[in-house]
């Protein structure tokens, strides 16, 4: 009978954990942006889940800096419109220090190239 009951414990904190996680991710918004500035923005005010999509083009110098961070469960995820629509060229860089982001489809051309150490 006691292992029955732990069962039933366990079965309905694992289904309250999976509401939390659901709940979290209902209120994921996709955020469109089209200018670094406005990049900076959505960035800033980002929440876990939330997709924040690139307009298509191409951005020269441009200092791109993604501070927000995400969950294991709900990554924030930023990507340009279409793969590979968004160029950053000349003297543009990324910098991730957040966790749990994703950055996809960003393509980038010229300049150079640096990779930080942890």
């Amino acid at each position: 009978m006691q292992q029955i009951v732990g069962r039933t414990a366990r079965t309905r904190a694992l289904a309250a954990v999976a509401a939390v996680v659901v709940v979290a991710v209902a209120h994921a918004e996709v955020r469109e942006v089209a200018t670094p500035g406005e990049l900076a923005s959505a960035i800033g005010s980002a929440q876990p889940g939330d997709e924040i999509v690139i307009a298509d083009g191409e951005w020269l110098d441009a200092g791109v800096e993604i501070g927000c961070s995400g969950t294991a469960e709900a990554p924030i995820v930023i990507r340009p419109r279409t793969p590979g629509g968004l160029i950053l060229t000349g003297a543009s860089w990324v910098r991730i220090v957040g966790a749990h982001v994703v950055l996809s489809g960003v393509h980038m051309r010229g300049g150079a190239r640096a990779v930080a150490d942890d």
